[in-house]
């Protein structure tokens, strides 16, 4: 800020000395006073413009550093140590204490002014002219003007004693509104009140004001001495004191100067000297104050040729190079000195080291191999001196890039990687990941793999390398391997120099797999069980360890504790650290908690944010503290409750604002002594989906929920990959594939083959699950036949005796007519439960409460039922997650005459001809399209079954040659059925569209929420035209009124079925 201040006064000195030595004296006012505003305003930008200059420079060293995450920190406190006290007196807040004191004083001086002038101005007669207005004053105070306002004595007015001059003096002002400009320049003056070119410019900027009032009053014909004469008349000692300062006045300056400006007279060939002038004086300036910023670009050297690398190995075991012999120890010089303007992924591109050894010493090839690589080049390849002498006169061919250019083996490369579909990533850390001289994040990689090869023309080819001459642990590759991935990459390769992983983990033989990752490393380290180490540090210095208060002289001897099984070589290795910090924790603190921890472990420092997403609807941002315990249990907000007790107990936290609001404002912190899963954070999102939140925030990811993120994705045995919302995973869809194939070629050969159930639903399942695109690219769904029916009931013709078996008695006593039972009385069913404690119980489980059709609270729910113990209640999805609770002062009606039988209906198709079916306790009676009944074959039935049923439509009974033309001709009738208790049944024809209209409060269709949620409930299959779909589209086709049939199918075994239907 100094700098700026420093920068801004000298570039406003400058243009006002030039302002001073060649325009103050000339004539030329309103160029003056455009020149001494943008001056104000130039003098306040230059400082701040920052140009850029780009500079290639060679590639630096490798460096690590932590990617900044937020974490929890607690806001408990501890004595500050003493002895990092700070010694030195910080006088910045001295400079900001004095600065915001003259802001005050000059700011409250500013505000005063422009009280003083409206007081006047609503106190005093005024006298509107068109363009102004004249105020007309008691005091006896110089003519002043203030926008459109021209302030005069009432006396003198009145008495006529005011020259003519003067008021066309004070006009001009109002009519070039010179009082902008002094608003402007005094606000100026109150924010940078430290620059005294400031108030220069003002006096300037006024004084010109007057050379223009003085300038329109001659050309009105004026006599110049008469003016003159009647300004000196109003100049007095105490003048400047008695106007406003905000105003214009007459005899604000130098009478003298005015004079002497009077008579000049400025030529055209003048000014535009003048003018030059200022054009190379503002380049100088935007030059000279302007801050210039160097980015340095790490660039190769286009003009380096590749040279391939070749060590020999002589019969007596010497290792020789460049006709030299070296050690072992001497590679990585040799290689650094040779290839040094090169990185890492262009050495282990486009360099080979070749091995030309003797074959006496072919014991050594493995020790020079390993040194090559540890210096950085990761292509060797071994050839034979007798082999070569005999096939190429003891030559070594060189590799393709050899005696190339970088640019030269770019292209070459290019042209093989096109044809072979392969690409290469240099991994300097788990934090950088290189491409082409080019930093990119791990979410970016699929996209740079697409954007430099087509996945969908190299499907089968495209091949992924990741090279690193560090230390990768089995997370950061697991990463890797998901993101090469999801462009369907055929193969990826990860070469490191030491390798992390479990112990537990590691196989000696393990099956490749299209999702394999091939790994080659030199060094193999088992990552030993360890604590993760958590440290905050808040504004105050105070330290939060492991979820314990630790004083600063403790933290040393706290920490060796931990991990004590482990050397502090392991620690360093195995165990990672984070330590959170604020925006103003003392650097002095962080700085000596990271050498402690360092000792300990791998030290990772991350800063949190403090800023939240702000909230349309002005509520401050809140946030529940989720505590994973080492028992598996929650610590929520101070309470232990289980895992599955986290959507209840959250419900009833923050219940004084809506979960629209709650996705704005609500933050989830998640925090653990250990390690989190990522199988934990995806259960605290599933569970909270509802209730409503902007982002969940952990030690190892953050998920804003407002940006439509998810936590990082899961693998194990079922879902892998998991590439787009609502689709199959690739281990799915190969499933279906395989089944599907193997059904279809089944039904190819033979119509007759067996079925098994498992595989019917584990297909409908995955081809539920399913894209369109996935539907499109894989095997068609098996065209499977109808189950066959079951047996049919042996029939008895009328008047004939019947020889089936009598059921067989039932347990329960009978009591025949006219007798009387002694059957015992059912017991006394408990008392019910009041409606207020059933509203109060579903808002523990976090119900959704709804009153006359409008959703409210359930605070409010209570209110309703505390005042009027008689509203009608309907509660819902009571054992559900999200169960729903509807109140009304009107009775609720439920429909409880249609009980669930085991009768279903639908369309069938017979010779050609489309009629439908009916089929009541295993017994299936068909209709032809005249609705005659007809047996499976087509052929028309004399005698109808008795158990046919009765067909009703508008609540009046039809024929079902009526009902059959009504399904055919209208898609909006709902079919659904009825059994009546003497073992007859009927099937009802509505038509939903003049039903609602009839009566819209009533829902005749069963798309609702209430019977989904039953099928739901009895895990029902859902179908949508003949096709199986999930449960979520089932949902979504009903909400978005999608549907124009239903058909509900309950057998006495196995599943319910719906059938949804749309518009043919």
């Amino acid at each position: 800020m100094l700098v700026y201040i420093l920068k801004s006064a000298a570039c406003l000195a400058i243009l006002f000395v030039f302002y001073k030595l060649f325009l103050e004296k000339e004539s030329v006012h309103k160029f003056k006073r455009f020149y001494l505003l943008v001056a104000l305003v130039f003098s306040l930008l230059v400082p701040a413009l920052v140009f850029t200059e780009y500079v290639e420079v060679e590639p630096p060293a490798e460096m690590t550093y932590a990617v900044p995450k937020t974490a929890l920190v607690s806001k408990e406190v501890i004595n500050v140590p003493p002895a990092l006290e700070a010694d030195v007196l910080d006088i910045e807040p001295i400079l900001w204490g004095v600065y915001f004191m003259g802001l005050f004083f000059f700011g409250l001086k500013f505000i005063r002014n422009l009280f003083q002038i409206f007081r006047r101005i609503r106190r005093n007669p005024k006298h509107k002219l068109n363009r102004f207005t004249q105020v007309l004053l008691q005091e006896k105070i110089t003519p002043h003007t203030f926008f459109s306002y021209i302030f005069l004595n009432k006396t003198k007015f009145e008495s006529k004693q005011i020259p003519k001059e003067v008021l066309l003096h004070e006009e001009t002002h109002a009519q070039q509104k010179h009082s902008w400009d002094v608003v402007f320049v005094e606000l100026l003056q109150v924010i940078f009140w430290v620059n005294p070119f400031i108030y220069m410019a003002k006096k300037a900027i006024k004084l010109n004001h007057e050379f223009l009032a003085d300038q329109a009053v001659l050309q009105k014909n004026i006599d110049a001495t008469t003016y003159k004469n009647t300004l000196l008349s109003y100049l007095s000692p105490d003048s400047e004191k008695k106007y406003q300062p905000l105003a214009n006045a007459i005899n604000y300056s130098s009478i003298k100067k005015r004079f002497t400006i009077m008579k000049t007279q400025t030529s055209k060939k003048a000014v535009l000297l003048r003018s030059l002038l200022l054009l190379p004086l503002l380049s100088i300036l935007i030059y000279g104050f302007s801050q210039k910023d160097i980015d340095y670009i790490t660039t190769p050297s286009a003009n380096f040729i590749i040279k391939d690398f070749i060590v020999e190995i002589n019969e007596d075991g010497e290792i020789i190079y460049e006709n030299r012999p070296i050690s072992l120890s001497d590679m990585s010089f040799e290689v650094e000195q040779l290839y040094s303007d090169l990185t890492n992924g262009e050495r282990n591109t486009f360099i080979t080291a070749y091995i030309f050894y003797d074959e006496n010493s072919v014991h050594e090839i493995s020790e020079v191999e390993l040194e090559i690589k540890r210096a950085g080049l990761r292509n060797v390849e071994h050839v034979s001196q007798q082999t070569a002498a005999i096939v190429n006169n003891g030559e070594i061919n060189p590799s393709i890039f050899h005696g190339k250019t970088i640019e030269e083996s770019r292209a070459l490369r290019k042209e093989i990687y096109d044809a072979h579909g392969t690409i290469w990533f240099d991994i300097r850390n788990e934090n950088e990941i290189w491409f082409e001289d080019k930093l990119i994040a791990l979410e970016n990689l699929a996209e740079v793999i697409e954007d430099n090869f087509n996945p969908e023309d190299e499907l089968n080819e495209l091949e992924v390398h990741f090279y690193s001459t560090g230390i990768l642990r089995s997370e950061f590759v697991e990463q890797l391997n998901i993101e090469a991935r999801k462009t369907r990459a055929k193969k990826v390769e990860v070469r490191t120099e030491e390798y992390i992983m479990k112990e537990d983990d590691y196989q000696k033989k393990i099956p490749y797999t299209s999702s394999t990752v091939r790994l080659q490393t030199n060094k193999l380290t088992f990552q030993q069980e360890a604590e993760l180490l958590y440290v905050n540090i808040n504004k105050k210095g105070q330290l939060l360890v492991q979820d314990e208060l630790v004083e600063f002289n403790d933290l040393d001897s706290f920490l060796s504790k931990i991990n004590s099984h482990l050397s502090n070589e392991q620690k360093q290795k195995n165990v990672r650290s984070n330590i959170f910090i604020e925006f103003d924790s003392p650097k002095e603190v962080i700085d000596e908690v990271f050498k402690i921890v360092s000792k300990y472990s791998d030290a990772s420092i991350y800063p949190i944010e403090n800023e939240l997403k702000p909230s349309s609807e002005d509520h401050t941002a809140r946030s529940i503290e989720i505590r994973i315990l080492k028992d598996g249990n929650y610590l929520v907000d101070g309470i232990k409750i289980n895992k599955n007790q986290l959507t209840t107990t959250v419900n009833t936290l923050h219940q004084d604002i809506t979960p629209e609001i709650r996705n704005d404002i609500m933050n989830i912190h998640v925090s653990s002594s250990s390690e989190i899963s990522k199988n934990e954070v995806w259960h605290i999102f599933n569970s909270l989906k509802d209730y409503g939140f902007y982002r969940i925030v952990s030690p190892n990811q953050e998920v804003v929920k407002g940006k439509g993120n998810t936590p990082f994705k899961i693998i194990d045995s079922e879902y892998r990959l998991l590439q787009e919302k609502d689709s199959a995973t690739p281990n799915q869809i190969a499933e279906y594939n395989l089944l599907a194939k193997k059904y279809n070629t089944m039904l190819a050969e033979s119509k007759s083959i067996q079925i098994k159930k498992q595989d019917v639903d584990r297909l409908e399942y995955i081809y539920g699950l399913m894209s369109d695109k996935q539907k499109a690219d894989a095997e068609p769904f098996p065209d499977f036949p109808e189950p066959p029916p079951a047996p049919k009931v042996p029939g008895v013709l009328k008047g004939e005796v019947s020889n089936i078996p009598p059921p067989p008695p039932g347990n329960a006593p009978r009591v025949l007519k006219g007798e009387v039972g002694n059957i015992p009385p059912p017991p006394t069913p408990p008392e019910p439960q009041s409606p207020l404690d059933h509203v109060i119980e579903m808002a523990k489980k976090g119900a959704t409460f709804y009153y006359e059709g409008k959703k409210v609270n359930s605070d409010k729910a209570i209110e309703l039922l505390k005042k009027n113990k008689d509203l009608n209640i309907q509660s819902t999805g009571g054992n559900s997650k999200k169960p729903t609770v509807r109140i009304s002062k009107e009775p609720i009606y439920l429909d409880r005459s249609a009980k669930p039988t085991s009768i279903e209906t639908g369309n069938i198709e017979i010779n050609g001809d489309e009629g439908f079916y009916s089929k009541k306790d295993g017994i299936t009676s068909y209709f032809n399209s005249n609705g005659e009944q007809i047996d499976k074959t087509g052929k028309v039935l004399n005698k109808k079954s008795e158990n046919n049923p009765k067909f009703f439509f508008d609540n009046k009974q039809i024929s079902s040659e009526k009902a059959n033309r009504l399904l055919s001709s209208n898609r909006s009738i709902q079919l659904t059925s009825k059994e009546f208790t003497d073992g007859s049944y009927a099937l009802l024809l509505t038509d939903l569209n003049s039903s609602f209209s009839q009566d819209p409060n009533r829902n005749y269709n069963p798309n609702s929420v209430i019977d989904l949620t039953e099928m739901i409930k009895k895990d029902a299959l859902f179908f949508y035209n003949d096709k199986p779909i999930t449960v979520e589209k089932a949902l979504w086709l009903t909400k978005n009124n999608r549907i124009e049939r239903v058909n509900t199918i309950r057998p006495k075994k196995g599943k319910p079925k719906v059938y949804f239907w749309d518009q043919a």
